[in-house]
């Protein structure tokens, strides 16, 4: 297991979401489907960016992206203590319960 790297998070964060947006604007009803208040868009890198954004709370951060008036601005910013704490218990109750589940559903034995 590789160490978490903020940076490298950060980065990679700004990547994937430049690249979901650019996918985007790549749809050929995109403003026409905005302009509707349609923002139900799914790309190819979701799941990563979603993975990525785990890993980052995980480690006891969270990434972020918000409009400063001028631009796009990416943060990766430490949690509080209390906060990774709630975290990581939510975690472990939705492992708990994914496991309840796969049981209940005769996917695992027991």
């Amino acid at each position: 297991m590789t160490e978490f790297n903020k940076e490298q998070a950060l980065h990679r964060y700004i990547e994937l979401s430049e690249r979901r947006y650019a996918e985007f604007e790549q749809l050929p009803d995109f403003q026409r489907r905005i302009a509707r208040g349609d923002y139900q868009f799914f790309s190819s890198v979701d799941i990563e960016l979603d993975e990525l954004q785990q890993e980052a709370q995980r480690n006891g951060f969270l990434l972020d992206a918000g409009w400063d008036g001028n631009k796009l601005v990416y943060t990766i910013e430490q949690m509080t203590p209390e906060e990774h704490e709630a975290y990581l218990a939510e975690e472990q109750e939705q492992a708990l319960e994914d496991l309840k589940w796969r049981y209940s559903e005769g996917l695992l034995e027991p």
